[in-house]
């Protein structure tokens, strides 16, 4: 048996709205098991601030 740990890192355009489509895909497609990380980053392209 692997005691090997994943990572898995989800990106978004933080700008728009949260695909939590995407983040549920990740945390039950992909499998994962006490002790894997579920990395979420958000980016922003262009911040305006008034």
């Amino acid at each position: 048996m692997s005691t090997t740990s994943q990572t898995v890192v989800v990106i978004q355009d933080a700008s728009r709205d949260i695909s939590f489509s995407a983040i549920t895909w990740a945390e039950h497609g992909l499998l994962l098991k006490p002790g894997d990380r579920l990395i979420l980053l958000g980016v922003l392209h262009q911040v305006n601030t008034p």
